[in-house]
């Protein structure tokens, strides 16, 4: 799922190519002539290229990945050192599974549309067209009858990304049966919405299915306006996202919405009228998560007038200080009385007045607690990248 990231980044400068340069956020790779978003976008591709060919190499795999890797499973606790000093542990990749390799045969597909339109390959000369076929192919051959509706979600991703590289319809055709369920009228679920979106943005309309067009264009303007247009007119912030998404994993701190950003480009000439509703919309759910909320709070550490101060991560604890652009899980709906320890995102209800958790509104049930995992922490795939995205196409606008 951490791949994730690399595609709202790739949707993001896909979007607003323009909003995106060399040098702008003054990273490592910063210089070499490519937009920084996707170097950063192209972090996790490369490593899952490496893994790939050292899996074959080694003769532990066959051409696919898995992504999950692993460095705790002997008991070294490190000696006190931060992550980054902490080396020596013995590290395990997961055996390769068409669920992961046609993930990531997607996003290497989705990263070589741009970079062979820029004209420019990365400093270690990633072949992303070769990556993303032959990911694909093994996938495809190595996906059993037992996992179809593991991988239907990916391989719609997959083969939507190769369609629009390569124009081959053999992959509009996997495409057309990853997508048969899809009509005007269905809401996407997270498994579907990148596949779709790759398709309506990028396929060429010479050659793509009008019908399949239609219904996957439909699909996606049908659930930006449900979780867009209309979830933003039944909060009185505005702010956008699925009303269906729980007070979790970050639901009231960044915003969660891909496909609005998305309908605005989709119809940013054809309807500019409607596209101008989205954009506001995207305007007020910044707004909501940057400070416009009962809190006053900016969710990101180091951003604005009063931001978040305390974040569940131990190298900033070692280090004596935040990063800047950390977004927590804070707040999390009640899922009981009161907690086991001071661990525990619900350990402040028993000192709390009113008493009663629940007659707070959701978006003040936050409370500074590093110590706390669920309340505290943070990841790059749920917080980080999906803010990244949607900040980053309000540049110029």
């Amino acid at each position: 799922s951490h791949l994730r990231v690399a595609q709202e980044l790739l949707f993001a400068f896909q979007i607003s190519p323009t909003n995106f340069t060399d040098g702008q956020l003054n990273i490592p790779e910063s210089g070499n002539g490519i937009p920084d978003i996707l170097d950063e976008a192209a972090w996790l591709p490369k490593f899952c290229q490496t893994l790939r060919a050292e899996l074959k190499s080694k003769g532990y795999g066959t051409g696919g990945i898995g992504l999950r890797v692993c460095g705790d499973h002997f008991g070294e606790d490190g000696d006190g050192k931060a992550s980054w000093q902490d080396v020596s542990r013995t590290w395990i990749a997961s055996g390769e599974d068409p669920v992961s390799t046609f993930r990531y045969a997607g996003t290497a597909a989705h990263l070589a549309l741009f970079m062979e339109k820029l004209a420019t390959t990365d400093r270690e000369k990633a072949n992303w067209r070769k990556e993303a076929i032959e990911s694909y192919r093994w996938a495809l051959a190595n996906t059993k009858p037992s996992d179809q509706a593991k991988v239907v979600g990916n391989r719609l991703y997959a083969a939507a990304a190769l369609f629009v590289l390569t124009k081959e319809p053999s992959y509009q055709l996997q495409v057309l049966k990853d997508a048969s369920s899809i009509n005007e009228y269905t809401v996407l679920n997270d498994e579907q919405k990148f596949g779709v979106m790759l398709y309506v943005l990028g396929a060429d309309p010479s050659v793509a299915d009008a019908k399949l067009m239609a219904n996957l264009r439909g699909s996606l303007l049908y659930t930006a306006n449900r979780n867009g247009i209309d979830s933003a007119s039944k909060r009185a912030l505005r702010w956008a996202g699925s009303l269906d998404m729980p007070m979790l994993v970050g639901q009231q701190c960044n915003p969660m919405c891909l496909e609005v950003p998305v309908a605005y480009k989709l119809l940013e000439k054809s309807d500019p009228a409607k596209a101008e509703q989205y954009l506001g919309i995207m305007y007020t759910t910044a707004d909501y998560f940057l400070g416009t909320n009962s809190e006053n709070r900016t969710w990101i550490t180091g951003v604005g007038p009063r931001p978040i101060t305390q974040i569940f991560h131990l190298d900033a604890w070692y280090r004596g200080s935040f990063q800047p652009g950390l977004i927590p899980y804070s707040p999390w709906r009640k899922e009981r009385d009161s907690g086991q320890g001071p661990w525990d995102q619900f350990w402040p209800y028993s000192t709390i007045y009113p008493t009663n958790i629940a007659s707070w509104p959701g978006n003040e049930q936050y409370f500074h607690n590093r110590n706390s995992p669920m309340g505290s922490e943070f990841t790059v795939h749920q917080n980080i990248g999906p803010a990244a995205a949607f900040y980053g196409l309000l540049i110029g606008n």
